[in-house]
Formats: structure tokens, C-alpha cells, sequence
């Protein structure tokens, strides 16, 4: 078959070879014909020198579908320009709403790719399509033609990645890199680029409510599916319990015929589009009884049992691991192992890691204890400390047990002046080691004091700060003396720990403190 078109093409540029001969021939054997020709081409030579100089200028063109792909038109190898231009489209880019598009195959962080604009020739056909395929079209991995922008490397100008600035988190600071023919040429630094805030609407509740009942009432399908929740705060809103007011928000007792309804319509291939908002409303979701434990088991059953694999394949690792721990998330979390290897290979790996850490322990380390608050007032075995553990601006209570008195620690959030259980874990102590000094608050959070009695300076402060509605022990700092002796030196250790505070393994994973007997440096 391409034998065949190679045969045709060359047929045709002959024959258009021969047409071109003979009209050349026609213009010269008459004096009008070759001037009438020449002043054409006169005229169009000046016409483009015109518009060339004067009226063709350097642009950005932003892809319809890769968003944070431009490609230079027009840039004429005019370094300085091109890359003052590039500075300038960043900061518009990160400073202003940019449509939700695709990610590029090999994008793994935030990014803006520049590349030079090429388009192949149009009659080509075994030809690549050049950059300029991308404004329009999605990367094409597979097939007896493959378009991937990785491809084109040689005319890559720029890529800018992003992120965060440490000392300014709403600001972005990042890198460019500048390459001239796939080479590394030179990098810039940009720091403190203000981003775009996106201003959500207030939710008028009520009359969401008021709309979700009517669509139901009347079986507008649509409507429905367009009413029903959108993220995991606001399915609790309608059909939750509202655990401040301690009593059922309004769409509490008709849950669980509306959650059936929305799963029987998403069935539906003409509702098909409605099913990612079980990714909206299990992101960053957690067990709680009835409606979302009703909506979390539909939820893993429907994908299961559909195949629909791909809502939580497709997903980013943070945005997977979140879906994920919500799935399987409870007080006696169950793993189900033809879900779990019906996931591609990454996200099968979270679901393993969520077993073997988030979820070990999970029943002891959640389930209400038997004693409430009252029990460990005035008790000799405990002390208490009024702490704002996470960060409401109402004091907690930290219950921790004295020195030799075990190494209970346990947090009572307060709850409209109620002090409920939250979770049990260590306060550090062991037998024959360190023993509890205090727990003292401090910004974000707290930290639990220890010391090794009878053995001269050896100490430690183990920082727990409240981080994504999680205490996180952030770190733990050690102070020590190897020597008694008058004037031996002091070290200080600061051990990275970054983990869960309430986690059941907390002291077989944390980061081991340095022993002050060691020959080596401590720290």
C-alpha cells in the first residue's frame, strides 16, 4: 500500500513539474506575458518585505487542549525578546484563570512549556505534524503514526516548573530553563508571582435543598444528577449529621433513597459524565455512620462492579491516595483484593500502604475508650493540659499519664464546651528511658517534653503541629551530654519525623533519637 502512494505522489509532482514548464514556456514567447509576470512578482517580493518588517511580530500561541503548552510564531531567532516575552507570558498565565485542559503524557509536576512553532509540509504524509499539531489535538501514543510533544525536544525554548514559595505559600517561585536546539543554554529564577484565586460562590443551602427535593420528586433525571453534591463538605451538609447541633441535617432520613437514585442514574450511559463526582465527594472524605458510610460502600461497589477503574487510575497519586483511604476508610476497614488488583500498579501500591500504615490498628486507635473526660480529672495517675489542638480557637483537653505511670497520651476535642475522645497514642515515656516532663502548647500545635532521670542532661521535645486536619509530629529535637564532667560539651539533635501522631506504630516507625553513648557524632 505505500509502495502504491509513493508511485502516485511521484506521478503527480512530475505532472506538476510539467505544467510548471510549459506555463513558463507560454510567459516568455511574449513580451506583455513577461512583463505582466515580472511586476507580479515585483510587487509581491515588496509586499512581503513590508509585511515582514513591519508588520509581523514575535507571539505566544496557547494550545486549545494542553494549556500550559505555547509555542513561539515568528520569534527570529531574537534571543533576548523571545525570552522577555516568555517571562512576561508566565506571569500572566499564573496570574490569571486558565481553562481546565489535559496534561501532557509526560507532565508529572506543575509546568508552562514553550516550543518553537512547525508545521509540517501539507502534503506530507509519512512526515511528523509538527508542534503546531498540539494547539488543536491531544498527544497520540499509539497507532501506525505516534505524536508525542517529548518528539519535538529540539525545538523546546523554555520550561518554567512551579510551586509554592517557602516563605510565602499563596505566592509561586519557581525555574526557567531556556534551551536552543535541545540544548541547556541558561536558567532564571522567578520568585513572589502571584497566582489566580478562584472566588467560589457562596452555596444558598437551602434552595439547593429545595432543588435536589423537587428534581427528585418530579424524576428530573438531569436535574438531579446536576443538584446532587459536589465535594465531601457538602454531602454532609445535606445528608449528614450535623455533629455540632447533634442532630440530622435535613435530607438525613431521605438519604438513602437519593443516593440509590443517583447511583441507578450514573448506570446510565447518557449519565455516564455524572459518575467522577464520586471522585469530588471522596476526596479528602472520611467514615462517618449512615448516609456517608451508605455512599462510601455504593460508591466501591459500583466501581468494582462496573469496571470503572479508570476514575481513580486516572488520578494524580495525591488525589488517588485520598480517594482511596475514603473507600476503605472505617472502623474496621476490610480489604478487598479484586478491587485492589483490578487498579493499575501505582495506585494497587496505595492501597497496600493504606493497610500496612493508616489503617493498622485503626479499631484501637479510634474507637471511643471506655472512660470519658470526667474519669482523668483530679486523678492522681494523669495530668491535663488545655491546649487548642486543632487550631478552632477552643481550648482541648491533652490527658497525658504521669512519669512511671505508663505512656498514655490522649486528645479530648472540645465540642460546644463537650470534651469528646479523639484518639489514644504515646507520650514517649519507656521503661528504663525517658519519662514525661509536660506537654506545652505552642503555635500551630504542641509539644511533649521528656527526660532520661539520674543521668546528668539528656532530654528531648517532640513537636506535634495540626497539618490537613491531622497532627503531624513534625519533628523531635535532643539535647544531651556524652560526660558528667564540668563543661562537657551539649549536642543537639533535630530528627525529621513528619508522621501521623496518632498512628498505632508511631514508636517502631518515628525516626530513632541518637544514643548519647555512641563513638560517633550524634547528630
Amino acid at each position: 500500500m505505500e509502495m502504491i502512494l509513493i508511485i502516485f505522489l511521484l506521478l503527480l509532482l512530475t505532472g506538476i513539474l510539467v505544467l510548471a514548464i510549459r506555463l513558463v514556456k507560454w510567459i516568455l514567447v511574449n513580451k506583455i506575458r513577461s512583463w505582466i509576470c515580472l511586476g507580479i512578482v515585483v510587487i509581491s517580493s515588496v509586499g512581503f518585505g513590508i509585511h515582514h518588517f513591519f508588520f509581523k511580530h514575535m507571539m505566544l500561541i496557547q494550545s486549545e487542549v494542553y494549556p500550559n503548552l505555547y509555542l513561539a510564531k515568528d520569534y527570529e531567532n531574537d534571543e533576548n525578546q523571545l525570552h522577555s516575552l516568555i517571562r512576561e507570558k508566565i506571569k500572566n498565565h499564573l496570574s490569571n484563570q486558565v481553562p481546565d485542559g489535559k496534561k501532557l503524557n509526560y507532565q508529572k509536576e506543575n509546568v508552562i512549556f514553550f516550543y518553537a512553532y512547525y508545521k509540517a509540509f501539507p502534503i506530507s504524509v509519512f512526515q511528523d505534524e509538527g508542534t503546531a499539531y498540539f494547539l488543536e489535538n491531544e498527544e497520540d501514543l499509539g497507532g501506525l503514526v505516534t505524536e508525542e510533544l517529548g518528539m519535538y525536544f529540539r525545538y523546546k525554548l523554555a520550561e518554567f516548573y512551579y510551586a509554592p514559595c517557602e516563605s510565602e505559600p499563596t505566592l509561586y517561585c519557581g525555574e526557567i530553563s531556556y534551551f536552543n536546539d535541545g540544548n541547556l543554554v541558561k536558567s532564571e529564577r522567578l520568585n513572589n508571582l502571584k497566582v489566580y484565586q478562584r472566588v467560589e460562590k457562596p452555596i444558598d443551602t437551602e434552595a439547593l435543598i429545595d432543588q435536589l427535593q423537587l428534581a427528585y420528586s418530579t424524576k428530573n433525571e438531569e436535574q438531579f444528577l446536576n443538584q446532587f453534591p459536589s465535594d465531601f463538605e457538602q454531602f454532609v451538609t445535606l445528608f449528614g449529621w450535623d455533629e455540632q447541633a447533634d442532630r440530622p441535617n435535613k435530607l438525613y432520613e431521605v438519604s438513602d433513597a437519593y443516593i440509590t437514585y443517583f447511583f441507578t442514574l450514573i448506570d446510565n450511559e447518557r449519565y455516564r459524565e455524572f459518575d467522577d463526582k464520586i471522585i469530588s465527594i471522596a476526596k479528602g472524605g472520611r467514615w462517618k455512620a449512615d448516609a456517608v458510610n451508605y455512599f462510601q460502600n455504593k460508591a466501591l461497589v459500583y466501581i468494582r462492579d462496573k469496571h470503572r477503574y479508570y476514575l481513580i487510575n486516572d488520578l494524580e497519586y495525591n488525589d488517588a491516595k485520598s480517594v482511596l483511604f475514603f473507600l476503605f476508610d472505617g472502623p474496621h476497614p476490610k480489604f478487598d483484593k479484586v478491587f485492589t488488583h483490578s487498579l493499575n500498579n501505582d495506585k494497587m501500591h496505595i492501597v497496600y500502604d493504606l493497610f500496612a500504615n493508616e489503617f493498622a490498628g485503626w479499631e484501637e486507635r479510634l474507637n471511643p475508650i471506655n472512660k470519658d473526660f470526667s474519669y482523668y480529672v483530679d486523678n492522681e495517675n494523669y495530668f491535663i493540659r488545655d491546649i487548642d489542638v486543632n487550631n478552632d480557637y477552643a481550648m482541648d483537653k491533652v490527658v497525658s499519664a504521669k512519669p512511671y505511670q505508663e505512656d498514655e497520651l490522649l486528645i479530648f476535642i472540645n465540642s460546644d464546651g463537650v470534651y469528646r475522645f479523639a484518639f489514644k497514642t504515646t507520650n514517649f515515656s519507656q521503661d528504663g528511658g525517658q519519662q514525661i516532663v509536660d506537654v506545652i502548647a505552642e503555635k500551630n500545635g504542641f509539644y511533649v517534653h521528656t527526660r532520661f532521670p539520674d543521668r546528668g542532661l539528656n532530654e528531648a521535645y517532640h513537636h506535634i503541629a495540626f497539618i490537613d486536619r491531622k497532627l503531624i509530629l513534625t519533628h523531635s529535637v535532643v539535647k544531651f551530654q556524652r560526660s558528667n564532667e564540668e563543661g562537657a560539651p551539649i549536642y543537639t539533635c533535630d530528627i525529621i519525623q513528619g508522621m501521623d501522631f496518632s498512628h498505632p506504630a508511631l514508636l517502631e516507625k518515628m525516626e530513632s533519637l541518637p544514643n548519647e553513648g555512641e563513638g560517633q557524632s550524634p547528630c
